[in-house]
């Protein structure tokens, strides 16, 4: 969510993209830059979209992300665990249906989602403006309909290996049906319009995922709205600086914000005021650029796992299963 640097995204913007019906698309050779996947995936493609998937006995509790008591270190999948395309995403193609279903086999405890609305007024999970990153089609999400979007085919960077025919540009709605029970959901209303925070809170309301979904935006004039619909909606703050934390989570009121995202380099200053603040709330920080790419590189999830140990209770990567690894789950 948080702008990734340019050192990483010159490196990793060389990533093919594949055609959405790949013949050659087995395992990627030994010489690749990145380190593949960890799991299989069919344990989540389209050859496991009619199985439903579960979480690992070894992952903590969806609840537990929620739950003061619980210390569990938290991981939060970009882009619903696919990561950035072209980039470091290996597992599907970003903010697929089989991206959420390898977050919930990984055990991942958040996926980040990207709404955006359709001509015709349905949200979808999409992060560009444009549909060109992530379908054979150029054109702005805002001037098509739903059908008319999914009349172009998903494309995916060749890093991303596994059959997914079955996947095609997914509704917010169809996510959080997915999601209920299984895994927590961050909805970055960044990308929608004020008049449309209206759709958001209402389609968290009839899909009956208060307790997974999690209302995140930079904007407080957004939070406000969503309170007034719905005030138990949980609420994600990003405040700009450490000293803006306090006034921010005054801002809000009660209920007090469930996550205060911070920038890495504002942990050490600004966990310890969040905590004093709101005790059992998560501070949340990005690992996206410079230690994804080296967490992918080398293999090893440890530069985004340093990150708990400078104040983040919750790690939002490219990577999730590197970092999984990493923590020990």
């Amino acid at each position: 969510m948080r702008t990734q640097l340019v050192v990483a995204l010159t490196l990793v913007g060389c990533s093919e993209t594949s055609s959405p019906n790949t013949a050659d698309a087995g395992l990627p050779d030994s010489g690749r830059l990145f380190a593949g996947p960890l799991i299989p995936p069919e344990l989540y493609d389209c050859t496991a979209a009619s199985r439903e998937s579960t979480r690992p006995g070894t992952a903590p509790p969806s609840g537990c992300a929620f739950d003061p008591e619980c210390n569990s270190r938290l991981v939060v999948g970009h882009r619903s665990a696919g990561g950035t395309s072209p980039g470091l995403g290996v597992l599907a193609p970003e903010n697929s249906l089989s991206a959420l279903r390898a977050a919930i086999v990984l055990g991942v405890d958040f996926i980040e989602t990207d709404p955006r609305m359709t001509k015709d007024g349905v949200l979808i999970n999409v992060h560009d403006p444009e549909i060109s990153g992530t379908t054979t089609g150029t054109r702005a999400v805002a001037e098509l309909t739903l059908a008319e979007i999914r009349e172009y085919e998903l494309e995916w960077p060749s890093t991303v290996v596994g059959d997914f025919s079955c996947d095609s540009i997914t509704t917010i709605e169809d996510v959080l049906i997915g999601a209920k029970g299984r895994i927590n959901v961050l909805l970055d209303a960044n990308k929608i319009r004020f008049e449309e925070v209206d759709a958001l809170v209402a389609l968290v309301l009839r899909t009956n995922t208060l307790e997974e979904a999690v209302f995140d935006t930079s904007s407080l004039e957004k939070v406000a709205r969503a309170r007034a619909l719905e005030p138990r909606i949980k609420v994600q703050i990003r405040p700009d600086s450490p000293s803006d934390i306090t006034r921010e989570i005054g801002q809000v009121g009660s209920p007090a914000p469930v996550i205060v995202e911070l920038d890495v380099g504002d942990l050490e200053a600004g966990a310890p005021i969040v905590r004093s603040a709101i005790p059992g709330a998560r501070v949340m920080s990005d690992g996206l650029g410079t230690l994804d790419l080296q967490a992918a590189i080398d293999g090893n999830g440890a530069p985004l796992a340093r990150l708990y140990d400078r104040g983040a209770d919750m790690v939002q990567t490219d990577r999730p299963d590197l970092l999984l690894r990493a923590i020990g789950r």
